[in-house]
């Protein structure tokens, strides 16, 4: 009798270890869908406004003011080696500086500022000229 029940224990817990491995499996196989390619590249976007930001806290550096809102893109490109993709975002826009707001921005897959789906960054190291 004894010998039944350790057979029955042992079978229950075979059974309830493969429930487990395959709850892991299907999880990781199955909730996390990739990522969109929108989501790629408002990520993209993201690295090219933190780009955009230090170079611009370069150019202060070296200068000790930053760029002219009008002319910062010519301006940070000489400065850094005129870096062609140098403030392009993923969807090929430049992207925005507004040192009012201290903002650098992207207007997103749409292509229109001031909606959902803009990128935007804090300029945080940069100071007042």
């Amino acid at each position: 009798m004894n010998l039944k029940k350790i057979k029955t224990f042992h079978l229950l817990l075979a059974v309830l270890c493969l429930v487990v491995v395959l709850s892991a499996a299907g999880a990781i196989l199955f909730v996390a869908p990739p990522p969109s390619q929108e989501t790629i590249d408002a990520v993209k976007t993201r690295f090219v406004l933190r780009d955009v930001e230090h170079g611009l806290l370069m150019y202060q550096r070296q200068f000790e003011r930053h760029p002219d809102e009008s002319t910062w893109l010519d301006e940070l490109r000489a400065s850094e080696g005129d870096v062609a993709d140098l403030g392009v975002d993923a969807w090929g826009r430049i992207v925005e500086v507004d040192f009012k707001e201290w903002e650098i921005r992207s207007a997103g897959l749409d292509g229109v500022m001031g909606n959902e789906d803009d990128v935007t960054l804090a300029i945080t190291q940069l100071q007042a000229p």
